[in-house]
């Protein structure tokens, strides 16, 4: 199953601690137009 994975980093590009997200895809997002279209769901959320 596709997952995003999201963290956020300061300026020298080491994570900030609890900042990152896991987010569990359709497995149906094959190509990268069905992953984007899945990820705005997260968005609004």
């Amino acid at each position: 199953m596709p997952r995003v994975r999201v963290a956020l980093e300061d300026d020298n590009g080491n994570p900030l601690p609890e900042t990152e997200r896991i987010y569990v895809l359709d497995s149906s997002c094959d190509t990268l137009s069905q992953i984007e279209a899945s990820i705005e769901t997260f968005r609004k959320s």
